[in-house]
């Protein structure tokens, strides 16, 4: 086997046929094993281009039985090349396709599963106070999104830290509900009431860790968690109840909020995790809010542009078995190696369902205030205007103009149960009239009224997509001949509505469509 191999590379070198192979070539005695290796000297006026490396790879793959690797050495004063046994590969760890839940012992580290790095299956954990504290889940329905969402509200309330959920889907989350320090918010009017006095509370907690603050409010701060489920369709309703509801002109002031949740949220300990069906800049009002967003997971199926939306366009997808329940995939603003993309991992999240209700029966009670569906106390007059003048907000609160009656007592419900309430200082309610509390002497609290039913929700218009108006029949068309009668109707002069948008697709109501399709067609008669 030597002399065959010696006689293809002395060819390629250009050697002489009286030099000895012992000189140039050294080959191990036993091929076959695994440490083998096979080194050439390489003369030092030899050139060598790419043609002539791969010319000796080739008399090597060739002549010597089995895959080898070449490493080649032209730069020192001693120039050869090594070939090695190609390493056998290593198999790709498998995820589990369930996996417990854990306590981290660390308010600001949430154990969400497993996930594979390299050729290790390893711990997946976010933390929540870094620079970019939030986190969020995308995914299709059905795809276990809400599911994850448990995982921040069981870890939240071991801490002590009370939660809100914003549930317009009404029954996303429903094993958290009727649990001490879980508020859930199921219609438009109390979804968007929750969400400013998250914002309010927020902002005057930020003040109250002032300096010259009073101690009073500074002692009565807890960490706050805000879920949103389904965001898309909270800004779509809100949208609609904004536009069509309240008859608001403009952009409503909602997705203010949102950005300035996210911009500040995390020095005053009031963090947020969305759920989503992707992670579209619009949803979060542009690309610095939608930043702080420090670890995106998808579960599901998902298709390429949302990939890219979530990870960026040059990302390389990872395949991923869509069959396994929750199966998905994270980053966490880690870089790969090369620097060139995020560092995107598979990922098993954490079944914690099961155990929801008796892992929220066991962490600590709520101050009172949150359990009777109170603003947060902290929130004195001065905070409450101050909030009010930059974001417009007081109407929307419980008790506002435009805010439901209250927020949502917490009752206990099936397997829930609430342990002894502590006391805390009567709230500011929207009005700005300190609820139970005449000349500075606290007078007393009563329980919360309950916000109102669906019935909000169900008294806003139905809106539909184009595609949805096609396929109800609003419009008499296929879609693509809709979406080109509409781009000409506006050439003419002749105004589609505005409508409402989720932050990606538009929505109408039957009453628009008809107005302006009967003025197409109108205009296309004469």
């Amino acid at each position: 086997m030597g002399p065959a191999v010696w006689a293809g590379v002395r060819q390629v070198l250009r050697l002489e046929e009286e030099e000895r192979r012992e000189k140039w070539l050294l080959l191990s005695p036993a091929l076959s094993a695994e440490d083998a290796r096979i080194v050439l000297r390489l003369p030092v006026a030899w050139i060598g281009g790419k043609e002539a490396m791969n010319a000796l790879d080739h008399v090597i793959a060739t002549r010597i039985p089995g895959e080898w690797v070449a490493a080649w050495e032209r730069t020192g004063a001693s120039q050869y090349v090594q070939w090695t046994r190609k390493p056998k590969p290593v198999e790709r760890p498998r995820l589990p396709e369930s996996v417990e839940w854990k306590s981290t012992g660390n308010r600001y580290e949430v154990f969400v599963g497993l996930a594979i790095e390299g050729d290790e299956i390893v711990e997946v954990v976010i933390r929540t106070e870094t620079a970019t504290p939030h986190w969020g889940v995308a995914g299709d329905t059905g795809s276990g999104k809400s599911t994850l969402l448990y995982i921040p509200i069981v870890h939240a309330r071991q801490y002590g830290d009370v939660v809100d959920i914003l549930d317009t889907k009404q029954n996303s989350l429903i094993e958290a509900e009727g649990h001490s320090g879980v508020r859930v918010h199921k219609t438009v009017r109390a979804c968007v009431a929750a969400f400013g006095e998250f914002m309010v509370s927020m902002m005057a907690a930020e003040s109250a860790q002032g300096k010259y603050a009073d101690q009073a409010a500074r002692d009565q701060l807890v960490p706050r968690l805000l879920v949103i489920d389904e965001l898309p369709t909270l800004i779509k309703l809100a949208y609609t109840w904004w536009r069509h509801g309240l008859k608001g002109k403009g952009a409503p002031p909602f997705l203010d909020w949102f950005s300035i949740i996210l911009l500040q949220g995390r020095s005053s300990n009031h963090r947020i995790v969305v759920g989503t069906q992707q992670f579209a800049n619009t949803f979060f009002g542009g690309t610095m809010e939608r930043g702080q967003i420090g670890t995106k997971i998808i579960v599901g199926l998902q298709d390429r542009v949302s990939w890219g939306v979530a990870f960026g366009q040059s990302t390389p997808v990872i395949r991923f078995d869509t069959e396994v329940k929750g199966r998905g995939v994270f980053s966490d603003k880690r870089q790969t190696p090369d620097g060139e993309h995020l560092y995107v991992r598979e990922l098993q999240p954490s079944y914690v369902t099961p155990k929801v209700s008796a892992l929220l029966s066991q962490c600590p009670p709520a101050p009172a205030w949150h359990e009777r569906g109170e603003m947060a106390p902290w929130i004195t007059e001065e905070a409450l205007r101050e909030a009010d003048l930059t974001t417009a907000v007081r109407s929307f609160l419980p008790g506002g103009k435009y805010g439901p009656e209250a927020g949502p007592a917490v009752t206990p419900g099936a397997g829930g149960g609430i342990g002894a309430l502590s006391s805390s200082s009567a709230p500011v309610t929207a009005s700005g009239v300190t609820a139970g509390v005449t000349a500075g002497v606290t007078a007393g609290v009563t329980a919360a009224a309950p916000v109102g039913g669906a019935a909000e929700d169900d008294a806003l218009p139905a809106t539909y997509s184009l595609a949805e108006a096609c396929e109800a029949g609003i419009l008499p068309w296929k879609y693509g001949t809709a979406r080109q009668y509409k781009k000409r109707s506006e050439e003419r002069g002749i105004v589609f509505p505005e409508g409402i948008t989720d932050g990606r697709t538009a929505y109408f109501t039957e009453d628009e469509l008809k107005d302006w399709l009967a003025r197409w067609q109108s205009q296309e008669a004469k």
